[in-house]
């Protein structure tokens, strides 16, 4: 890897392609571009963990409400049937 300094101009191109070229200047981070990227890392964590504790409620709710009519159902089918066993 080259040793790029703020400011440098860089192309990526693919051989096979060079229609779909990229030109960008090099900067340089600075610490709150650092910290930025870490409040973003740590924004994105929350939300995929908001999503798993969401998807989780919504999966054990649909589990306890089947679990439910199915109760309610083979009940109704037992005093239906006259069975009582």
């Amino acid at each position: 890897m080259r040793n790029l300094e703020s400011g440098d101009r860089i192309e990526l191109f693919y051989e096979d392609s060079p229609e779909a070229t990229i030109r960008a200047t090099v900067n340089r981070l600075t610490r709150s571009d650092l910290r930025l990227s870490q409040h973003i890392t740590e924004r994105t964590e929350a939300t995929y963990n908001m999503k798993k504790l969401i998807l989780s409620v919504f999966i054990f709710t649909f589990a306890f409400a089947t679990a439910t009519y199915a109760q309610q159902v083979y009940a109704l089918y037992k005093t239906a049937s006259g069975s009582t066993g």
